[in-house]
């Protein structure tokens, strides 16, 4: 069998999948394992259809043959439950992770997939334990899980997570009492320019980033939140700053029609942290500083990525937020750490939304104490926090906006920048000598 012929199998066996015919699309993807054995895709989509039919002994046969040849079993398991999780009803799944063998590194991956279950189903509490439970498992055996960044999620997940009761008691922990485990890290943000708000909007624009960031990306984001000509303050929180960054902030301001643009920053210590933990904490700072911010303007927040090219609908985004105290376009079928998608986060200036930001700033910072900065701290902060509220605030609500007002991220914002590019910015984040 020639290339040619492989792909127009592949391309088959995705049209009949789609069409829900898995018998007919498993006789043609074996075809394809035979033919390109190395391959993963054709193994993964053999694995999905296996999984709709039920049939779980000839999965697991299967991933033993994938084994003998490759030796990454334990991955192609990973991606088939992943991809089946997000594609195929939630009992289909489950029915595989039932029948994965106890005995074996399949079943650290099958707790694992079950905590997405439970998350997608809204069982937060029991989706954090199940994490956790697959992460204390791993660790057991981490040279399985170490080296593949997409296994390497199983032993990070569950450190990353934290039950209702663990954030219930950083809730209660003093600021200065946290503030004062990171020695690196000022109790405050230093803030320029004038606080009063004159009228315009309900809400402010909001980001933060480091200066490299803001040289790469600032002029753009103020450019496209300034196209929405919503009249507003876009206030900039930027940390490792040079004696360079108002001039660059007047700048910025000059060039918008509607925006008045604001800052404040922090400096962190140089030595604390490098590469991808120092730029993990970039990202957390601005759930850090909310609580200051929202004390500032008291007006409602909406939080974007510095890294914005163009937003559209944004009076839709806004009034779709009416009775709601968080808002963000949910992450479905997928991790935690994923879920809250922080791009564009709209906080109501509620007593809840108040109280939602200050318990995810606590438990960034107590996560920070503890654990690396991991990178997704920020999104992962985000879930814990709102499920929490949720536990003690019957009236707490949350607004996905793929649900009201029913619009998709990418048709709505335009991130600027290529992967590449941001991915060697965090990696080669440094502090100041």
């Amino acid at each position: 069998m020639d290339v040619a012929e492989t792909i127009d199998l592949g391309t088959d066996a995705l049209l009949l999948m789609r069409a829900q015919r898995y018998a007919a699309a498993e006789s043609l993807l074996d075809q394809q394992c035979d033919a390109a054995s190395e391959a993963a895709e054709p193994w993964i989509l053999l694995g999905i259809c296996l999984i709709a039919q039920g049939k779980t002994a000839e999965l697991f046969a299967r991933i033993e043959r994938r084994q003998r040849q490759t030796g990454d079993g334990l991955k192609l398991f990973y991606n088939i439950l992943m991809r089946a999780a997000d594609r195929l009803d939630h009992p289909l799944v489950m029915r595989a992770i039932e029948t994965t063998p106890r005995n074996s590194l399949l079943f650290i991956v099958a707790i694992f997939v079950s905590g997405i279950v439970a998350a997608s189903s809204g069982h937060g509490e029991q989706a954090i334990a199940l994490f956790k439970a697959a992460r204390e498992a791993a660790t057991r055996c981490a040279e399985h899980f170490a080296e593949d960044p997409y296994l390497f999620s199983v032993l990070i997940e569950g450190d990353l997570l934290e039950p209702a009761e663990q954030v219930a008691r950083e809730e209660a922990t003093e600021w200065q009492e946290l503030f004062g485990r990171l020695d690196a890290l000022s109790p405050a943000a230093e803030f320029h320019g004038p606080a009063a708000v004159e009228a315009g909007e309900k809400f402010i624009f909001y980001a933060a980033c480091d200066e490299r960031y803001l040289d790469r990306f600032g002029e753009e984001t103020t450019r496209a939140l300034d196209a929405t000509g919503a009249r507003t303050i876009f206030h900039l929180h930027v940390v490792d700053p040079t004696a360079e960054l108002g001039a660059k902030i007047e700048r910025l301001r000059a060039a918008c029609a509607s925006l008045d643009v604001r800052y404040s920053s922090e400096r962190v210590a140089g030595d604390w942290r490098q590469g991808y933990e120092r730029a993990s904490y970039y990202a957390c700072s601005r759930l850090v500083r909310l609580p200051e911010v929202f004390a500032r303007y008291r007006r409602d927040v909406f939080m974007w990525d510095m890294d914005t090219k163009e937003v559209k609908d944004l009076a839709r985004l806004v009034e779709a937020m009416a009775g709601y105290d968080l808002g963000y376009f949910e992450m479905k079928n997928t991790r935690p750490s994923l879920i809250c998608h922080l791009a564009a986060v709209y906080y109501a200036h509620t007593p809840a939304g108040v109280r939602l930001a200050d318990v995810t700033a606590k438990h960034v910072l107590a996560k920070l104490a503890r654990i690396p900065a991991y990178w997704l701290l920020d999104q992962s902060s985000l879930y814990c926090a709102s499920r929490y509220l949720q536990t003690r605030l019957p009236d707490f609500r949350i607004n996905d906006f793929h649900r009201r007002p029913g619009i998709g991220f990418y048709d709505t914002v335009r991130p600027g920048g290529s992967v590449a590019e941001k991915q060697n910015l965090r990696g080669t984040a440094r502090g100041a000598s």
